[in-house]
């Protein structure tokens, strides 16, 4: 939802779904300096129940972790399964054994767990390297390392821009006018900020998603639509005490 594609990003697409020539698997995350799956930017293959198996996954967490102390999460076992050497998790910055890379507690830490531990099949980007991971038929955990495997090595991190960290949002950080140089951009060498604009400004023309009168302007607007969005009723990042009410909520259930 903080992402701007500022590319095509449709050989991701093409690269796991070609067959035996696949490049990638059907699942992919994007390593950071902290996290070796950030939530911005991935890839999930779709399939029936899987909706219901997360959720389950959750609950157990939550069910398993309401006897830990605060916040209420096991860093050994994360959301089910025990990292243990040789294997490790691995960021553009750092790598470790436990759960307890950025928001290994929350959304980065379940997607970690679901591609790599429960569909066991997943490309990991760090840098300009793939690290497809598999396993084989008795259970052992495969690693196939591909060296800038795009056209361009600095894909797909150069191919999106991610809004990363509660202060770097567009509505938020222009809340009381739009960037300066929105009304004279020409889109390929705007800021990634007044891109945001740009393709806001084109959908509202498209959809009215802004219900902006027909003579009414982006530009001259934005400051009582900045407005009307307000604080983000979930809080701008997850916080601790967030996961000790949900497990006390599980347990109370």
């Amino acid at each position: 939802a903080d992402i701007l594609p500022i590319a095509n990003l449709d050989y991701i697409f093409e690269s796991s779904d070609a067959g035996e020539n696949a490049i990638l698997k059907e699942n992919l995350i994007v390593a950071n300096g902290r996290e070796p799956s950030n939530a911005g930017m991935f890839m999930l293959a779709p399939g029936a129940g899987q909706l219901e198996e997360l959720r389950d996954i959750i609950t157990t967490q939550y069910k398993t972790a309401r006897n830990l102390p605060d916040p209420k999460f096991d860093v050994v076992k994360g959301w089910g399964h025990a990292i243990e050497a040789p294997d490790e998790w691995k960021s553009e910055m750092r790598r470790g054994t436990s759960w307890d890379f950025w928001c290994a507690s929350s959304d980065q830490g379940l997607l970690y767990h679901w591609t790599k531990y429960v569909k066991k099949s997943v490309s990991q980007v760090i840098k300009d390297k793939v690290y497809n991971w598999s396993y084989d038929s008795n259970d052992k955990l495969q690693l196939d390392i591909l060296d800038r495997p795009f056209p361009k090595p600095c894909s797909p991190n150069c191919d999106f821009h991610h809004y990363a960290g509660p202060h770097r949002k567009p509505w938020r950080k222009f809340r009381n006018k739009v960037p300066d140089d929105l009304a004279a951009s020409d889109y390929l060498n705007a800021t990634s900020f007044t891109k945001w604009f740009v393709v806001l400004n084109l959908v509202n023309k498209e959809t009215n998603v802004l219900n902006l009168d027909r003579d009414s302007s982006l530009i001259n607007e934005w400051p009582r639509i900045a407005k009307k969005i307000g604080k983000t009723p979930l809080g701008s990042k997850p916080i601790e005490k967030d996961i000790v009410e949900h497990v006390q909520k599980v347990q109370n259930s």
